[in-house]
């Protein structure tokens, strides 16, 4: 079940990073060796786009910060990506999810709405 073709997922560069910082601790927890994880990575990442995040508008950024202040500002990037390319902000935060709906941000699915989506697709 893959989606790529179906959506198109887009994330910020950082992203990339953080999953390198974390590379000894997910070594540790999946029990494979560093390149292993590494192309599982490959596999799991090819279909999603990379971005610079200096795509994104100043006021996307602070629109986005606005939206995240007070629930959980790490999302910040991703709500300004969703912001820049009108894109749909996926999330399983389900307090996420409510305290944006809250301040009027709509533009939001959790993995079961786009799964079933991704199932009505022609």
């Amino acid at each position: 079940m893959g989606g790529g073709e179906f959506f198109t997922f887009i994330v910020p560069n950082y992203l990339a990073e953080e999953i390198e910082r974390h590379l000894p601790k997910l070594t540790k927890l999946t029990g494979l060796q560093a390149d292993e994880v590494r192309e599982l990575q490959k596999l799991v990442t090819r279909n999603i786009n990379f971005l610079d995040e200096s795509l994104v508008s100043e006021s996307n950024w602070q629109e986005a910060n606005n939206l995240a202040s007070g629930l959980d500002e790490k999302d910040t990037p991703h709500l300004a990506f969703a912001l820049e390319f009108d894109a749909i902000f996926w999330t399983g935060d389900k307090a996420l999810v409510k305290g944006l709906k809250a301040k009027g941000f709509l533009n939001i699915a959790d993995s079961f709405s786009l799964l079933q989506l991704w199932k009505e697709q022609p």
